[in-house]
């Protein structure tokens, strides 16, 4: 059962941009009405990256699927609804059932990337929680943050209550459970506190003793099947993921994420193949990325995408891996690949000369490069992405740029693809093993990066670069102490919002704050630390000692070091379900529904809903032929942003339609909240003639529109008019009024209005496309816009 949209927040929806970052109503959402512990679940950025992380999907669902727990999710709001909240005197909400932060029991934060920790602190402001965390009293929630950002807990001192170190799977669901029954016995805040803190992977100030990784043993034979939060907007990575390994078989000595997720395991294949499953028949995807930090080195990975291009290739299925090394990429994996539609070819080669990659422990064989992108060409890829560092030990005090252009330039010439170039100062991570290395400085990173730039000049390369300056912030928290910390709350302060988007971060303000520090912020972050130095997150302990964090039992011949693939033989071993050829198809006309949330989704985010509803409810679409084939979906009339409907007009070709209250009923399950659909039939056949579109059949609506006096008029706008938004705006009551459509008509014959139905589904004069002129049955549209009158 959904919630009502609370009236204010939905007169600030209407003001702001992307307002369904906000308003929730997803597929799959989850809401929880009785429990004894609530949880504000975060990745602090904006809801299409938050959305976008894994963490967040896996740990929404291992929360809600415990008795007694609600996890409700929150991110952070971009600098116009800040704005409007603030004006307003409006705390910041959940998505679920828009509760205000500090009415949560633990706030829990996956923190994943540094330069996000302005974001989470005007999460926890605009939410009305304490940001400091030695001022909360009894009645804030437990500020808790984990992921890969957290590793280096210190910076996060001032403001977390504690910060876990480790995978979170296995231990959250027994530990959470734990806090709900201790919750049910009446325990306040500071007992749940006590217990968090007891966890040996839990890290606070003060803590004197070491802090242990939490390592999940049962990954291997894990499957995360719910099928969603589905996003009702795009996201940044706007597909379904599935990840088959986690850790890496390598050891490049600069990846942070190797460190903190070792040994590698790979994931069982029957686990696999049901999270795509999950993904395809439950969430309605049509595009799943194969995710790890080299899914090259998945043993049997060829064969894997092989048996499931077999299964999902006929609904038009294509799978990705989004992390290569060269060294484990086949020309027959490539092929695998190009079987539906073709993902980005990327390389992170890092550094140019083998030397250095043999530091690096990354080997990038330039005759490797060209070999493949040539024959990537042969089966139509058209670019390829490159990604390089600066400042890596091993090339200290060298030109980098010259043998980073050579690299590129033999590339360009042997293969004539186009390549997309991204550069990057190297930042010494912690727990790596390059931690107590020498960082980069803004100045002869930002000279290497424009060397490369100029190098390539005039060779159609496209060349795009983190800016050094960035990447220093990035090195002020990740190698800081509490110190950092304090320095990003007076950034933050003073207006830091979104330091990780190109738009909205001020570097100025950033080299002010750097500037008045009573520290040498940069001299400190950028200088070698010496062997015998004790280094900020030296209480954090990342190899594999056991911390009491799983609730599975140790995989037999688990590995104490080096990975062991726990997984059976590839899928071509497996047997898979090839889908029969299509069938004949229908066009099938559809009215529907679009109120609360989705009233909030834009036009082209409503055809992803459909077309992934379309897939939910197990209809076999028609596609469209071409390089990226989508289901063949027609509307009538697109709404403006924020404005509800109660008949909306759309079409869609299926191959298996059976009848109209099957259809509706199994789309209605398949739907997020807020779009119904209300009726179904199908078109008649137009035999050789020029397929009619519904949006050339529009005739015009009608609309029911409350004034800003409360008053309720009808009027109907034909197509040759103004739209509802424009005749409001004339009137001057656009964000004063509210307005709904009540009705979409069709040209009709004689240029009347009929139904939709009407029109394509039964016996008429299909010809009679053309827009009505002359006089409509309306009223005075301004008039009834104004409220002042009851038009019919």
């Amino acid at each position: 059962m959904g919630v009502a949209l609370p009236p204010d927040l939905q007169a600030l929806f209407r003001t702001v941009e992307k307002p369904g970052r906000y308003t929730g109503g997803e597929f799959g959402a989850v809401r929880k009405e009785a429990a004894s512990l609530r949880v504000a679940l975060s990745y602090p950025d904006l809801y299409e990256i938050g959305m976008s992380n894994a963490a967040v999907r896996i740990l929404y669902h291992e929360l809600n699927a415990l008795d007694g727990v609600a996890c409700e999710r929150v991110f952070a709001p971009a600098p116009d609804f800040e704005a409007a909240l603030r004006a307003a005197r409006l705390p910041l909400c959940s998505l679920e059932t828009f509760r205000p932060l500090d009415r949560f029991d633990v706030v829990a934060f996956s923190f994943g990337y540094e330069l996000t920790l302005t974001n989470l602190l005007t999460i926890l402001d605009c939410g009305g929680v304490t940001v400091d965390a030695s001022s909360r009293g009894p009645s804030d929630p437990i500020v808790m943050v984990g992921g890969p950002a957290a590793t280096n807990p210190a910076p996060l001192g001032p403001f977390a209550d504690i910060v876990f170190i480790g995978e979170a799977e296995g231990w959250i669901g027994r530990t959470f459970a734990e806090l709900a029954s201790m919750k049910r016995r009446g325990a306040g805040r500071a007992d749940l506190l006590e217990r968090l803190r007891s966890d040996a992977s839990a890290w606070y100030p003060g803590r004197d003793t070491t802090v242990r990784r939490a390592y999940w043993r049962g990954f291997a034979s894990s499957a995360v099947v719910a099928p969603g939060p589905v996003p009702s907007m795009r996201v940044v990575q706007d597909h379904g993921t599935v990840e088959i390994m986690r850790g890496c078989p390598n050891a490049c000595r600069f990846c942070h994420a190797t460190v903190l997720y070792r040994p590698a395991r790979l994931k069982q294949l029957p686990c696999i193949e049901k999270e795509v499953r999950a993904l395809v028949d439950r969430a309605g995807y049509r595009q799943v990325t194969l995710s790890s930090l080299s899914s090259g080195d998945f043993r049997g990975i060829q064969d894997l995408v092989r048996g499931l291009n077999a299964a999902y290739s006929s609904r038009k299925v294509s799978f990705s891996l989004p992390s290569l090394r060269v060294d484990s990429l086949s020309l027959g994996l490539l092929g695998e690949l190009s079987e539906v539609r073709k993902s980005g070819l990327t390389f992170a080669v890092e550094a140019a000369r083998p030397e250095w990659q043999r530091e690096v422990r990354k080997d990038v064989a330039l005759e490797k490069v060209i070999g493949i992108l040539r024959e990537a060409r042969s089966k139509g890829w058209k670019q390829a992405k490159f990604y390089f560092m600066v400042g890596l030990p091993p090339a200290a005090g060298e030109d980098e740029a010259g043998p980073i252009v050579d690299f590129l330039r033999e590339v360009r010439a042997a293969t004539g693809m186009g390549l997309n170039v991204n550069v990057a100062p190297f930042i010494p991570k912690p727990h790596t093993p390059w931690q107590r290395a020498e960082q980069i400085g803004e100045t002869p990173a930002l000279a290497q990066i424009m060397a490369i730039r100029d190098g390539l000049a005039g060779s159609g390369l496209k060349i795009g670069y983190h800016a050094p300056i960035l990447s220093l912030l990035e090195g002020i928290v990740s190698r800081g102490d509490e110190r950092s910390g304090l320095l990003v709350q007076e950034a933050w302060r003073r207006g830091a919002r979104l330091d990780a988007w190109e738009e909205h971060v001020d570097l100025e303000l950033w080299r002010r704050v750097i500037a008045e520090a009573d520290w040498d912020v940069l001299g400190q972050t950028c200088r070698r630390r010496e062997p015998t130095e004790r280094l900020p997150w030296d209480g954090i302990a990342l190899g594999l000692s056991v911390s009491q964090v799983s609730d599975v039992e140790p995989d037999p011949g688990s590995p104490p070091s080096e990975p062991r693939h726990q997984q059976s033989r590839g899928t071509a071993e497996r047997q898979v379900t090839i889908s029969p050829e299509p069938t004949p198809w229908q066009r099938i006309v559809f009215t529907f529904s679009k109120t609360g949330p989705a009233a909030f989704i834009s036009h082209l985010d409503l055809m992803v809903v459909f077309e992934r509803a379309i897939a939910r409810s197990g209809y076999l679409a028609r596609f469209t032929e071409g390089f990226n084939p989508k289901p063949r979906l027609e509307f009538a009339n697109p709404l403006s942003l924020g404005l509800s409907s109660e008949e909306e007009a759309a079409a869609i070709d299926l191959h298996d339609y059976d009848e109209a209250q099957a259809f509706v009923g199994r789309m209605n399950a398949s739907l997020p909240e807020g779009l119904v659909l209300l009726a179904a039939q199908p078109a008649l056949p137009q035999g050789t003639a020029r397929r009619r579109s519904l949006m050339s059949a529009y005739w015009g609506s009608d609309f029911q529109v409350v004034g800003p006096d409360g008053s309720s008029s009808k009027i109907r706008l034909p197509a040759t008019g103004p739209s509802i938004r424009k005749t409001l705006e004339a009137a001057g009551t656009w964000e004063t009024s509210s307005a709904r459509r009540i009705r979409s008509w069709a040209n009709g014959p004689g240029r009347q209005p009929v139904s939709y139905f009407e029109a394509f589904c039964a016996p008429g004069d299909p010809s009679a496309s053309e827009v009505p002129s002359g006089e409509v049955p309306a009223g005075d549209a301004s008039a009834a816009a104004a409220g002042s009158s009851d038009l019919t």
